[in-house]
């Protein structure tokens, strides 16, 4: 949430509105609950204050919550490690490819072209 704030804040700094609600997607559907519900468990004082804040920004509208299912967390690409063909699926719907891979690419493309 801090981060986004900060990225929020600094384009406007520098002149850019959004045109909408800033999204955090989040796998976590404990966390999503505990965002939209006012009730406190005793399980969760030691979060206590990062959670009001949160809900804070939630409830005023400044962002809003997504659920994500985990196995579609594309940050866990960059954040922990996986298999090959996981962390391979994730980096394509990040658009990460290797230079051979850009190059395949390429190559395709001037070839479907080339047909027409």
């Amino acid at each position: 949430m801090c981060d986004a704030m900060w990225v929020k804040s600094l384009l406007q700094e520098i002149g850019i509105q959004l045109v909408s609600t800033p999204t955090i997607w989040c796998d976590n559907t404990s966390a999503i609950a505990h965002s939209a519900n006012p009730v406190h468990h005793a399980k969760l004082k030691h979060v206590e204050l990062d959670l009001c804040f949160f809900r804070e920004k939630v409830n005023d509208g400044s962002f809003q919550i997504n659920y994500v299912p985990a196995l579609e967390q594309v940050a866990d690409a960059l954040t922990k490690p996986l298999s090959t063909t996981f962390f391979t699926r994730l980096m394509e719907r990040l658009k990460v490819f290797s230079a051979d891979e850009l190059r395949m690419r390429e190559g395709q493309a001037l070839s479907s072209e080339d047909l027409s």
